[in-house]
């Protein structure tokens, strides 16, 4: 009996070790993902913040020039509201660089950045600053606002000099030679500043492309460690060797090919981040490198994704059931604004009865239920209907959690419908999905000991109805 009882702890704890190593690795590929993209998204908004930098002085030197043929006082006007987008800029950088990063804000704002990237771009130039893919623009960045403060000087003396009528012909035609030289300057400059950027926003990809990989070695290493052990334990097993044998020909096939999806899974956004790489560094177009960025994004996502519902399928498997008390309206909300930049999420309408306070359950896995039933509902929404809705409802009956969650989506077709739940099925519908998170979902909710049951008629909707035994 002390024998076996060993064996089975120093079995519990090399499976513990292992997932921990999974989530570690998981842990930190997410982590550098996130981080990744950020800087991706900060570098993309200091390029779309570059074009109203160059318009701004270029829009500026032509009403400058303008005002300097003809004295017309609109010129002047339209010159002042052009390099206050440059000045703006400037004042924003020499703050980063020795002041309250705080303050920079305004100004940034005042140099035509979208508001929503403001806080972005703070964080990775003060983060960044002294990092060669960052300090070489910002040094361009520089030198250009010294030429912006000598176009303004050169401004101000010729509107004294306007103002006094002391301008003649050779004055002016020296002022028209200083506007164009700085002006060419200027745009000398935004194109070193574009480069600049752009090259380190290829470094950065290549450099996650190579980390990326490393990583998901890593994970599909210890995954089939666990496996070459758990088949191991099985083989060596004492007990009900028939049964056991039976047990570690179907672990065994499970495990085959959750490795081999999972692999493939992981391995798609990879590829697809490669092909971008390649097209985007032979590519020059602004425009072009914007969208070739987003689409890196959305790999990167797809890849994020799939990880979270491979560490829900560990968790829910591995984890024992923890019953606490909870607001069940506020976990919708919660998982709900997760999901609002979901394609389509602005066009549905979310209807909630919830019927319950407080409920006493395992909040960790009716969150991975939750949380798979609407991303699902979001994702195969018809964005064609004139009202497209998610319902929930929720109510308490005879100790029993009742939740539907209903849509007018795009619905399932008959010869789906009953395998929905089993393991990489997918459908015809399913678009860039893993075909894993109706497995967790079932699986989950089995641990829980409740039920799931699905309505659904194609072009129509579903109806998934879920009874959860609570406390």
């Amino acid at each position: 009996m002390s024998r076996r009882f060993s064996k089975i702890i120093s079995k519990f704890r090399t499976n513990s070790n292992s997932l921990l190593a999974i989530l570690l690795v998981s842990g930190l590929l997410l982590l550098i993902n996130y981080y990744t993209i950020e800087i991706v998204s900060g570098v993309r908004a200091y390029i779309h913040g570059e074009s109203y930098y160059s318009k701004g002085q270029s829009n500026a030197c032509k009403n400058l020039l303008r005002y300097l043929d003809n004295g017309d006082e609109l010129y002047w006007s339209q010159y002042l509201e052009n390099i206050e987008i440059n000045l703006g800029d400037g004042k924003a950088r020499e703050i980063l660089l020795g002041g309250d990063p705080s303050k920079a804000g305004v100004y940034l704002i005042q140099g035509k950045n979208h508001p929503d990237d403001i806080e972005l771009m703070i964080w990775l130039f003060t983060t960044f600053k002294d990092y060669s893919f960052m300090k070489v623009p910002i040094e361009i960045w520089s030198k250009a606002d010294k030429d912006i403060d000598k176009l303004h000087a050169l401004a101000l003396d010729i509107r004294s000099q306007m103002e006094s009528s002391n301008m003649d012909s050779t004055l002016k035609i020296n002022y028209q030679q200083k506007i164009h030289h700085l002006r060419t300057k200027l745009t000398d400059f935004g194109i070193l500043f574009m480069d600049s950027l752009s090259n380190s926003g290829r470094r950065i990809s290549h450099l996650l492309l190579i980390t990326n990989t490393i990583f998901i070695l890593l994970i599909v290493g210890v995954a089939s460690l666990i496996t070459l052990m758990s088949i191991k334990k099985l083989i060596s097993s004492e007990e009900s060797l028939i049964v056991k044998n039976k047990d570690l020909t179907q672990a065994n096939n499970e495990l085959d090919r959750f490795v081999y999806s999972a692999s493939h899974d992981l391995r798609a956004p990879i590829t697809s981040l490669k092909g971008l790489i390649n097209v985007a560094s032979i590519e020059s177009d602004k425009q072009i490198l914007a969208n070739y960025f987003k689409m890196m994004n959305q790999s990167l996502d797809k890849q994020d994704t799939f990880i979270k519902k491979i560490i829900s399928y560990s968790k829910n498997k591995r984890s024992e059931s923890t019953v606490e008390e909870f607001d069940l309206d506020f976990l919708l909300d919660s998982i709900l604004d997760h999901f609002k930049f979901m394609t389509n999420y602005e066009l549905i309408e979310i209807r909630k009865n919830i019927n319950v306070a407080e409920v006493k359950a395992d909040i960790v896995r009716l969150e991975i239920i939750l949380s798979n039933l609407l991303s699902n509902a979001i994702k195969y929404s018809d964005p064609s209907k004139e009202k497209p809705f998610i319902e929930i409802n929720a109510d308490i009956s005879e100790s029993k959690l009742n939740i539907s969650v209903i849509d007018n989506g795009i619905g399932i077709s008959p010869s789906s419908k009953d395998r929905i739940f089993e393991m990489f099925y997918m459908t015809q519908n399913n678009e860039g999905g893993s075909g894993v998170g109706l497995y967790i979902v079932k699986e989950t909710v089995d641990k829980l000991g409740g039920e799931i049951h699905v309505e659904s008629e194609k072009n129509r909707g579903s109806k998934f109805n879920l009874i959860i035994p609570i406390s």
